[in-house]
């Protein structure tokens, strides 16, 4: 299938009392963008097949919330800036919904941690909150920076996919 014929759908949902008003189009189009970028590399971590719907879920909350998610399901009791949560991960077969449909999963984004992240980088919170969006969205295809090598490849598409149109 033609990247460019995949209509990825981005829902966005921000948790009441997150002090963040996003363009939410820029936020789609960057994880729209490193899907593509992604499920177009000859060499990726999950070969699910290029579906004509992608569906892609993204939060926007705070540091506790972040925080709970980050304990309850990696065990690390602190916040961070992203998670993401594949539904194409593991050891069992990839199955295409009857729809045509492939939903990748979820993409959790801590607003307080990005707004500083933001400001230790010297950008505005949007350049950040479009970038983490980006790295989420290539986490969900299994995209990862568990060695240097991994990290720069990484870094790369979500640059590219940052950078296009």
């Amino acid at each position: 299938m033609d990247l460019a014929a995949c209509h990825v759908d981005v829902q966005v949902e921000i948790d009441p009392g997150v002090e963040a008003n996003p363009e939410l189009d820029a936020l789609r189009q960057a994880i729209e963008m490193a899907v593509r970028m992604g499920m177009g590399q000859g060499r990726r971590p999950f070969v699910a097949g290029m579906q004509p719907e992608i569906e892609v879920d993204l939060l926007l909350t705070s540091d506790e919330r972040v925080q709970q998610l980050n304990r309850d399901y990696r065990a690390q009791d602190k916040p961070t800036d992203v998670l993401s949560f594949s539904q194409i991960e593991g050891d069992a077969a990839f199955v295409a919904a009857p729809s045509g449909r492939l939903v990748l999963g979820d993409i959790v984004i801590s607003v307080e941690t990005a707004r500083r992240q933001a400001q230790e980088q010297g950008h505005p919170l949007e350049a950040e909150l479009r970038h983490l969006a980006a790295h989420g969205a290539l986490h969900l295809l299994g995209y990862d920076h568990e060695t240097d090598e991994d990290e720069a490849r990484m870094n790369a598409l979500a640059a590219e996919a940052l950078a296009s149109p």
